[in-house]
């Protein structure tokens, strides 16, 4: 996975599968003005995060949708990308063992703080928006599934 003793200091580095566990999703994807009905279902997903030197990842990957997204990242340096069909641009940051995200999708108008942190071995991925909070599980997987 990279360096001896990273996955301590980093505990979220590697691949994460969804549980059926979440709270909120649907009603966090709303409050952006997304289409829920596009966009909000809770598919099968798996999250990589991971290092290569100096570059990280943060890598989405839904295939019951065929959906893949990369995003490259330093931390604390804004990048840009696209989410739910529109642009957005995203600061990483670390604090301590987890790993916050400012997310910014001009086209919508909209701001939000994702973050994830390790707990009882399990991913928890928080959604932070202006009225509404979401949280996903995630479980440590092998790898991806083959297409």
């Amino acid at each position: 996975m990279g360096r001896y003793g990273e996955e301590k200091l980093q505990p979220w580095l590697g691949v994460w599968e969804s549980t059926d566990r979440s709270e909120n999703f649907r009603d966090f994807i709303k409050s952006l003005g997304v289409s829920a009905e596009k966009h909000g279902k809770l598919s099968r997903t798996f999250l990589t995060y991971r290092r290569e030197g100096d570059d990280y990842y943060a890598e989405t990957f839904v295939p019951g949708i065929t959906f893949t997204q990369s995003l490259p990242f330093h931390f604390g340096q804004e990048g840009s990308g696209k989410r739910f069909g529109t642009s957005m641009k995203y600061t990483f940051r670390e604090k301590g063992p987890e790993m916050h995200c400012e997310v910014e999708l001009p086209e919508l108008n909209q701001k939000f703080n994702e973050w994830c942190k390790v707990e009882d071995g399990e991913l928890v991925k928080v959604f932070e928006g202006d009225c509404v909070t979401a949280k996903r599980w995630y479980t440590r997987t092998s790898g991806l599934p083959s297409s």
